[in-house]
């Protein structure tokens, strides 16, 4: 799924971005090389299953 974030803030390697009203924590390698505060972006999400399921014990 594609959605638009606003970045808010980076600092050190986390960046964080708004969508949908709510804040969301992301490592800073997954927005473009010179993203910066009050820049809105387009990222693509997913979710796994898999790995969701793997990581339970």
């Amino acid at each position: 799924m594609k959605c638009f974030v606003e970045v808010l803030s980076i600092d050190n390697e986390i960046a964080v971005v708004k969508m949908e009203e709510k804040t969301w924590s992301l490592p800073l390698d997954l927005l473009p090389g010179q993203s910066r505060p009050g820049d809105i972006i387009q990222i693509e999400t997913g979710f796994c299953p898999f790995r969701t399921l793997a990581n339970i014990d």
